[in-house]
């Protein structure tokens, strides 16, 4: 990612605008993926590394069914 923005930015100082809304467009999209999945793996380890045990995770909206 650290590349393309690089290589964007290069782009940005020749004036090529347009690429530069593209990949700002490509980084809010694959963002929250990436966070979610990744940094999280990442805060498990952190805290099982610092306090011993798993991180609580609190989901928001979660759907859940009573049995009858």
């Amino acid at each position: 990612m650290l590349k393309s923005v690089a290589e964007v930015r290069e782009k940005l100082a020749q004036g090529n605008v347009a690429l530069c809304h593209d990949l700002v467009r490509a980084l809010a999209d694959w963002f929250p993926g990436h966070a979610t999945h990744l940094d999280s793996a990442l805060a498990h380890w952190m805290s099982k590394q610092r306090f011993g045990g798993k991180p609580v995770v609190i989901r928001r909206d979660l759907q859940t069914s009573v049995p009858d």
